[in-house]
């Protein structure tokens, strides 16, 4: 099960994936920052009025993403199911001064039936496309513009179901399952035991693909669309929900990420914890342990915590942190050595700080230590 957030974050680092992406309160002035300026095409010389309104309303939002509070974008939004996250999709986790250098681009807009707008809008680099959405656009009664969001339009088709504390909800294109929604519901409440928690109560929405997902958040065109795998999932905790694009309301490794979020865990930590809990890729741990312990040779581990991937399944974030997280349960001490790498802090520093902490050992004996641990896991078929 592929994780979805390379299309979000493409060239950013791959591990703020299911990580919550906390609210700058903070107001920050125009002068302090340049301008995001979107690009037209060149339909808008036949513009209506309106229409041009709706641009400069999508590109004054662009600016607010980045330098306004959370109420203030919220207010530009008329949403079903999101309360904090309503621009996750249209920021992904680009920062602004990407879109300083590579300026968004309206495509089109046309008018719908039902007197809202449709904008097809590109993000771009270099004549590279990362992805082309479709954005939704009305105005209310004091003839103010406001996105309406598409998801949770979408959702309302979806069946609908509880099993446990899970909320799940079907896209039309897949099916219930109330075996696999009990197998995922045990898992969550297995979950909340090892955190010492209640269990958390997310809405789980399931899809048969990447294309699928791709279809309910209303875009064209993302770049997993040309990936080989075409089932993903992403955790959002700031809302409680959880995508599981692979036809299956089972996505153990997305739910792991619910429950993280709560902690202050660096990314290997974060990840190798849903790794070795709810393994990746549709595979457990043990699968991903052996692939690295047999290509250890070609590998370089005294440079951590950089990731190298193995193929577009296996990487050493993933593996790595994974058996951290499983050593430090089953060798090093239990749950109290786990909780040590998952509240060490999101720093370089503090992950090397945190495997000294809880395996002894110093950053230069970091590789030996690995290479140790992986031994037993090598030539096994």
């Amino acid at each position: 099960m592929k994780n979805l957030l390379p299309f979000l974050i493409l060239f950013s680092t791959l591990g703020t994936s299911c990580q919550p992406l906390k609210e700058d309160q903070k107001e920050v002035s125009v002068e302090e920052s340049p301008r995001i300026i979107i690009k037209h095409s060149g339909l808008f010389k036949n513009y209506t009025d309106e229409k041009l309104r709706i641009a400069d309303f999508l590109e004054n939002y662009f600016n607010l993403m980045y330098d306004s509070t959370l109420e203030v974008r919220n207010s530009n939004w008329d949403s079903k199911i999101l309360s904090y996250r309503q621009d996750f999709f249209l920021k992904g986790s680009f920062e602004k001064e990407f879109f300083h250098h590579n300026p968004p681009k309206i495509l089109g807009i046309r008018k719908l039936k039902s007197n809202s707008y449709e904008v097809k809008l590109e993000i771009e680099q270099d004549g590279f496309t990362f992805k082309i959405m479709n954005l939704l656009v009305a105005f209310d009664g004091l003839d103010r513009p406001y996105f309406i969001d598409q998801l949770g339009e979408n959702l309302v088709e979806f069946e609908q179901g509880e099993t446990g504390n899970l909320h799940f909800l079907y896209s039309k294109k897949t099916t219930k399952n109330d075996s696999l929604e009990q197998k995922m519901a045990d898992f969550n409440q297995k979950t909340a035991n090892l955190f010492l928690i209640p269990p958390k109560h997310p809405s789980i929405i399931v899809l048969k693909d990447l294309k699928d997902y791709s279809e309910v958040l209303g875009y064209d065109y993302m770049t997993f669309l040309t990936y080989d795998g075409q089932t993903g999932g992403i955790a959002m905790p700031n809302e409680n929900i959880l995508f599981s694009a692979n036809n299956s309301p089972y996505y153990p490794h997305e739910l792991v990420h619910l429950y993280t979020a709560d902690h202050d865990a660096h990314q290997w930590f974060d990840e190798g914890l849903a790794t070795y809990l709810g393994g990746s890729v549709e595979y457990s741990l043990e699968y991903h342990l052996e692939k690295v312990a047999n290509a250890m040779d070609s590998l370089n581990f005294t440079i951590l915590p950089n990731q190298e991937k193995l193929d577009d399944d296996t990487n050493t974030k993933y593996t790595l942190g994974g058996l951290f997280c499983k050593l430090a349960m089953e060798e090093y001490g239990g749950r109290e050595a786990l909780m040590k790498l998952l509240n060490s802090g999101k720093s370089e520093k503090n992950f090397h700080q945190a495997l000294k902490a809880v395996f002894g050992i110093e950053q230069e004996e970091q590789a030996d230590f690995i290479q140790k641990k992986l031994l037993p896991y090598r030539n096994k078929k």
